[in-house]
């Protein structure tokens, strides 16, 4: 049976969004023997870690999570939807994310049980 951690999973009527502190608040009630100053300290050096990487063009890879790089959009020109003028957009970065190969087998399986939850 699939299970999940996430806090308000299995609410159809709206799409979660984990927030930072409640990342921080989930791994506090994992791990109760840690300071929760530790934990909140680890988190965001981890995430500012993450950050200075991908800014400094670094790729960065979770095996089993996922690849996190840095791409360019190349300059484009666009139209302004109020006024339909054109618009010249420059380059711009951007990170993108690709799922390892368990993190999809997860996903797929977890939206499989919930269309159908009577498969095992």
């Amino acid at each position: 049976a699939i299970g999940s951690r996430c806090p308000l999973a299995g609410h159809p009527e709206r799409a979660y969004s984990m927030k930072k502190t409640e990342l921080i608040r989930w791994v506090q009630d994992q791990h109760p023997e840690l300071p929760p100053r530790d934990v909140d300290r680890a988190i965001r050096e981890i995430l500012s870690y993450l950050a200075d990487c991908l800014a400094d063009g670094d790729r960065i890879e979770i095996r089993d999570f996922g690849v996190l790089e840095t791409r360019l959009r190349a300059a484009r020109k666009a139209r302004n939807p109020q006024n339909g003028a054109a618009v010249a957009v420059p380059d711009q970065y951007y990170v993108h994310f690709r799922p390892g190969t368990l993190l999809r087998e997860q996903v797929q399986e977890s939206y499989l049980h919930k269309i159908n939850p009577h498969t095992d």
